[in-house]
């Protein structure tokens, strides 16, 4: 019978590496080796390893730098779980790697993290980590959305949540609230307002004993006060008579107040050449 090697359209032969010898490069990964998921994931790896070895269909990912260290492109996670078998007193003299395709450069590798479809997937605080630093070295952001397969305002959505506050992060990566969530809150809201309404959410969502906060702890915050609330204050809501909706938000005006902005868009429409008072009033009448 012929070795299936023979049968194959290419080949590739894997690198043999001690552990010892990988390096990881700073910033290189966005992965955060201390959530919670992350942790249990090495912590499925370790065990694997020890029962089963480093299988060979799970090879590291790594290039050459100019001084000859060895670099891990793709499989921080297995190598960290190695390197604490290793600890744990496991022998492990050597683990199978491969070299990364030539001509690759540092963008390729960090799209290549927010692309990689084995193991444990980046988490958006993550991704975003790993956007910023690729529109940082020159990428732009419709570049960004093609090469990982994303709709730019979902790129721009990862790099709106990369500038939310430290106290959104912290949430996010202690698992209070989702990235979606805190997302669109934040969105919403703004930083400061939105950091305000998700504390509360998790406070609200403890107090019901639940771990994680979702859209129905989140209070609805009051609008803020605007210029045109000042000038038309409604001291009493028994003496409303004029709604205006402009999307979702509602000014309620006293009969006084809607005469005044009544007048002050008559005044508009005056200033403007070829208006007056008489021909803005046709025109509410007939818009009726």
């Amino acid at each position: 019978m012929a070795d299936i090697k023979d049968l194959a359209d290419g080949r590739s032969a894997l690198l043999w590496f001690d552990p010892r010898r990988l390096r990881i490069k700073d910033g290189l990964n966005a992965r955060d080796l201390e959530t919670p998921e992350a942790r249990a994931h090495i912590a499925f790896l370790k065990q694997s390893i020890k029962a089963n070895g480093f299988l060979l269909s799970k090879a590291i990912e790594v290039y050459r730098s100019p001084d000859d260290e060895i670099f891990v492109t793709d499989g921080h996670c297995r190598l960290t779980a190695c390197m604490e078998a290793i600890d744990e007193g496991l022998a492990l003299e050597r683990i199978p790697c491969i070299a990364e395709r030539k001509g690759t450069s540092e963008l390729d590798r960090i799209f290549g993290q927010n692309l990689s479809n084995e193991g444990l997937h980046l988490t958006a605080l993550e991704q975003g980590f790993n956007i910023k630093r690729a529109m940082a070295l020159g990428a732009t952001l419709s570049e960004v959305a093609k090469r990982l397969g994303k709709s730019e305002t979902h790129v721009g959505h990862l790099l709106d949540l990369q500038a939310a506050p430290v106290e959104v992060h912290d949430m996010i990566r202690s698992g209070k609230v989702s990235a979606t969530l805190a997302s669109q809150t934040v969105r919403r809201q703004g930083g400061e307002r939105g950091v305000q309404s998700l504390q509360a959410g998790v406070a609200t969502a403890a107090a019901k004993g639940k771990k994680k906060a979702t859209a129905k702890d989140i209070p609805v915050p009051a609008p803020a006060q605007t210029a045109l609330d000042a000038r038309f204050e409604v001291k009493d809501v028994n003496d409303c008579q004029t709604l205006i909706r402009v999307g979702t938000n509602t000014i309620i005006l006293t009969p006084d107040g809607a005469q005044r902005l009544a007048n002050l868009i008559l005044d508009h429409f005056a200033a403007k050449e070829g208006y007056t008072p008489v021909d803005v009033e046709d025109e509410l009448e007939a818009a009726e």
